[in-house]
């Protein structure tokens, strides 16, 4: 888990690095960057965040019967970790316990958390961590990875209508 959230940094850098240099091959997600990116915090700040963002999966790990492994609520486990060990509740745990919104809310939820102070971090960090893993578990070929990035572009429109006033 630790490789993990190292590796979701090492990819945030760099999806900051494209972006900043107007070099990111998504047109929605450059789009999106140039409206707004001047408002996230830079990588160093979010360091604790993508490293630490799993540290509780291990308390919530199910098998289920054909032994495939689950982490219901990992989000709040893994903020709950982080806050125990690092004695802090506010901006890390927080980014920590709504990791996942980005990759499970749909509709109006979705809707709600691109009005969130937080959506732009939660947002390029979700393909920090789709990027990751993809690395990880079948590249970006795999249709878990193109599910991922189909859902990421939809929320990149909204997030610009929102950013944008429309």
């Amino acid at each position: 888990m630790l490789e993990h959230g190292q590796m979701v940094h090492a990819h945030y850098k760099i999806l900051i690095s494209q972006l900043s240099a107007g070099e990111h091959e998504i047109k929605e997600l450059q789009d999106l960057w140039d409206a707004v990116g001047s408002t996230c915090p830079a990588p160093e700040v979010l360091e604790l965040y993508h490293v630490y963002h799993d540290c509780g999966k291990h308390l919530c790990l199910t098998i289920d019967e054909e032994g495939r492994r689950h982490f219901p609520d990992h989000a709040t486990w893994s903020a709950k970790q982080y806050s125990h060990i690092f004695l802090e509740d506010g901006f890390t745990a927080t980014l920590i316990r709504r990791d996942m919104e980005f990759h499970t809310l749909r509709g109006d939820d979705l809707l709600c958390l691109c009005e969130s102070p937080f959506a732009l971090i939660l947002y390029f960090t979700a393909w920090a961590e789709i990027n990751a893993n993809a690395e990880m578990f079948g590249g970006r070929e795999s249709d878990s990875y193109k599910i991922k990035r189909k859902r990421l572009l939809k929320a990149a429109k909204k997030l610009l209508n929102i950013h944008q006033g429309a």
